[in-house]
């Protein structure tokens, strides 16, 4: 699956940034979007206009400290509608967290490598009514530069996929996003979420259907929006549910019946390794070998040489 969608085109034409990796995940009617940008150079300059919009920015640092410490009012200033905002540090693991209420524009002066979340308030809304809570006005921001080590180690799970060098496997972001809008439910909407009944399970049917649909797909993509639509479910309560019905998540569940896919091709034929890629759902062999390997233990030439040597011992 392909790293770079419109919303990765539209947030690096503000920093005047190519080829940014993004990924946009559709939840019900709303859609969160992630993006990883980087530069290195020492003084990008003056942002395009960041128009206003009922969403929440939330830039966690991946990399390099984006630094936006002015000594005097000319350098690196950030305004909303017009009006200077003392910028802060913005070293490793922090988390800038802003309601994109008002336009924005900045004079960016270091090198930066951040993951940006844009996160529309009825998405939050709408995981809030999935949990079972009265739907979120607004969070509570915390000052624009914070810590928030849960905010953070999601961003870990993300960065490898917005690396701009593989795929991105959508189940996977899917079902992180989503434990991040929950945690900024919970955290900065300041709601209690209940626990959970123990009865959130899928009926059989959806069961089957949720794993065909899947099989289906392994040489292609599939999200978390669509397996929900069709077990007539919002994409949080079906994410609880299969894991609840089969034991793992949808992510994990489709990640193993891959592997098993490649297996059996590596096993049974000649074809490239890169033509196994493609079939099990990777755009190229890279990909492929470093997920072939942290589920097996082995890089799939080496699986399917050893598979060889088996098979002509037992013949001799």
């Amino acid at each position: 699956m392909g790293n770079h969608d419109a919303f990765g085109t539209r947030l690096g034409g503000y920093f005047g940034l190519k080829d940014v990796p993004s990924y946009t995940s559709r939840i019900g009617k709303a859609s969160v979007d992630v993006a990883r940008l980087r530069s290195d150079r020492p003084r990008l300059g003056l942002t395009d206009i960041i128009p206003a919009e009922d969403t929440y920015f939330i830039a966690v640092s991946a990399r390099k400290p984006f630094t936006s410490v002015i000594h005097k009012p000319a350098t690196s200033p950030i305004w909303f509608d017009d009006q200077l905002i003392p910028p802060q540090p913005f070293g490793k693991d922090s988390v800038y967290f802003v309601h994109m209420e008002r336009e924005a524009r900045v004079d960016v002066q270091n090198p930066f490598d951040m993951i940006l979340f844009c996160i529309p308030r009825i998405s939050l809304s709408q995981i809030a009514r999935d949990l079972g809570v009265r739907s979120i006005d607004t969070l509570r921001c915390p000052p624009l530069v914070t810590i928030d080590p849960v905010l953070t180690q999601l961003t870990g799970c993300l960065a490898p996929y917005l690396a701009g060098t593989g795929d991105i496997y959508a189940p996977f972001m899917d079902h992180v996003l989503l434990a991040l809008q929950a945690h900024l439910t919970q955290k900065y909407g300041e709601l209690k979420i209940p626990l959970r009944s123990g009865k959130e399970s899928l009926a059989p049917w959806q069961v089957h259907r949720a794993k065909e649909l899947m099989a289906s797909r392994i040489s292609s993509s599939i999200n978390l929006s669509e397996l929900a639509s069709e077990c007539q479910l919002s994409v949080f309560h079906f994410a609880r549910a299969f894991k609840k019905s089969v034991g793992v998540a949808p992510h994990r569940w489709l990640m193993v019946q891959k592997m098993e896919r490649a297996k059996q091709l590596l096993e049974s034929t000649s074809l490239t390794i890169n033509a196994i890629a493609l079939q099990c759902g990777f755009s190229n062999r890279v990909p492929f070998s470093n997920a072939f390997r942290r589920a097996i233990g082995f890089n799939p030439g080496e699986w399917r040489r050893a598979r060889q040597t088996s098979q002509r011992m037992v013949c001799s």
